[in-house]
């Protein structure tokens, strides 16, 4: 299988589009301010529009453009961490009540998508967790008796519709797949129609609480309401939650098959698990295959996921042919419930996040309990956002570890002290500049890009991810482009820049020395 050197974007964000919407350029008063064009956010701006509320909803890139667009598209109800994890962590009452929420969501879509007439590819189809072994078949088994405690139906099958054998599967029916950009433009058409005021290009810098609701700071306008919900995948800024979550890289493979997959979604027992679908890539027969999850800024050398999402579709397809390939982040409670609610310390901000991979269906019952939050239908549940769960603590605290080993480890860690000039094009690496660690990299024109390694969220030093061409913080997953600007929060601003150098196209290679005289000059 041929490999492709970098990843070359979402199937679903090359095959459709959402309608383009303006900047904020005027202040403006709305009831709720919503951050976030994915699915949290736009069902929950669709939903407070729907109660008669003044909506305002700020995108900082385009609609579709973050992580509900990236997904695999499978919409499932089956809690990420499984069964007997649920049961463990939070008990079988409140397990009971999450997954009667999940199962709510994806009805909610699926009578969402009927009423509206929106166009997306929707299909109900049944999901297969298939074991490749005895010791996955036996876990299998385990996970089947935890499901009937909890109330889930589903049942154990030998007869699993994949190509190659198995051990057997626990098998559910009526999940869905579908296209979650075409999902995504058909909300955002029907929120505009029920008066939400829709900006992209408008990433949120900041926000103040007074007695009288908040004002959400944008680059070029203010917008006071009586409630912001970051509906941003992990919170904006500094949060307590970001202590309580893993921010982790998943990666997604898209191989030509001679042969379709049969219509269901599939997932494996091996850690990190592996998850399938059928798709449609130019027309051809295809397989979406993820997996090769790591936690963000830390999946070692550039492409390992990459080699081993294709030896394992190799193992299976045969010569089938990858003719894409990205990735997309998600983040891992402590506990394995999401957090929903009022965000800790603040009284006018909500947040939505800790989805771990079941983001899609988690993201829409998000948005319904939101909505039934605002409307002061005071609810508490086993997921609110302020809660203190003992079971967390050990995982938390291993948090707390290794983000320490982090922020000293990598300050400590010397940089290489290669010339610049061997920096090649479309190249990053932390290297010695002046004295100093900066983050360096090589656009394709040739010029240089110096930047600050210093992660303006809370100061871990990001590193390069030459696979996404993106520098990636390993603390909390603020992700930058070459250039700096933000790609993906909690930070709110960029990599701070301090120097940059001519382009260097079509000229002899410029050498250390003569760089470093050009950094002086940008400086001075």
């Amino acid at each position: 299988m041929a490999a492709l050197a970098q990843m070359n974007g979402a199937l679903w964000q090359d095959q459709a589009r959402c309608d383009p919407h303006p900047p904020l350029r005027e202040d403006l008063a709305v009831d709720v301010v919503v951050a976030g064009g994915g699915i949290t956010g736009l069902t929950t701006a669709l939903l407070c529009a729907s109660d008669g509320r003044r909506v305002a909803l700020l995108e900082s890139e385009r609609i579709g453009a973050g992580t509900s667009g990236a997904s695999s598209a499978q919409v499932s109800v089956v809690p990420d961490a499984g069964y007997r994890a649920l049961l463990s962590r939070v008990g079988a009452s409140a397990g009971v009540t999450y997954l009667l929420r999940l199962s709510a969501a994806l009805e909610f879509m699926d009578a969402l998508i009927g009423a509206e007439r929106l166009d997306c590819e929707w299909r109900r189809v049944p999901a297969y967790w298939f074991a490749a072994d005895a010791a996955g078949w036996a876990r299998l088994q385990d996970e089947h008796s935890a499901a009937q405690r909890l109330g889930q139906a589903c049942r154990l099958t030998q007869d699993v519709p994949l190509p190659w054998p198995t051990s057997g599967a626990l098998q559910f029916g009526q999940q869905a797949m579908f296209h979650p950009v075409q999902y995504l433009a058909g909300l955002a058409r029907v929120a505009r129609d029920r008066g939400v005021r829709l900006f992209e290009q408008t990433p949120v810098t900041g926000w103040e609480e007074d007695g009288d609701g908040i004002v959400v700071r944008t680059p070029a306008a203010r917008v006071r309401g009586q409630a912001l919900v970051l509906a941003t995948h992990t919170p904006l800024g500094a949060n307590v939650l970001q202590t309580e979550m893993q921010a982790m890289q998943s990666h997604i493979l898209i191989v030509r098959t001679a042969a379709p997959l049969p219509p269901a979604i599939y997932w494996d027992t091996a850690e990190p698990y592996h998850y399938l679908r059928a798709v449609s890539d130019g027309g051809a027969a295809a397989v979406l295959i993820g997996g090769a999850d790591h936690k963000t800024g830390q999946g070692g050398a550039p492409g390992r996921a990459h080699a081993a999402l294709s030896a394992y579709a190799r193992e299976r397809f045969g010569d089938a042919v990858a003719t894409r390939w990205w990735s997309a982040q998600l983040y891992v409670p402590a506990d394995g419930l999401p957090y929903i609610g009022r965000s800790p310390l603040s009284h006018h901000v909500f947040v939505a996040t800790g989805f771990a991979g079941v983001g899609l269906v988690q993201g829409s019952m998000a948005a319904m309990e939101l909505a039934a939050l605002l409307r002061g239908e005071q609810r508490e549940s086993p997921w609110k956002a302020t809660r203190m769960r003992a079971v967390a603590a050990p995982r938390v605290l291993s948090e707390g570890i290794d983000v320490a080993r982090c922020w000293v480890g990598d300050r400590l860690a010397p940089a290489p002290r290669r010339g610049l000039d061997a920096l090649g094009s479309g190249e990053g690496q932390l290297m010695q500049v002046d004295g100093h660690k900066r983050a360096v990299y090589r656009d394709e024109a040739g010029r240089l890009h110096v930047l600050s390694p210093v992660c303006p969220h809370l100061g871990c030093l990001v590193r390069w991810n030459g696979s996404a061409r993106s520098w990636d913080c390993p603390c909390h997953g603020s992700r930058f482009a070459p250039t700096g600007e933000v790609l993906e929060g909690p930070a709110l601003s960029g990599l701070e820049r301090t120097a940059s150098s001519a382009p260097y196209a079509g000229m002899a290679p410029v050498t250390s020395a003569a760089a470093a005289q050009q950094f002086d000059a940008d400086k001075g």
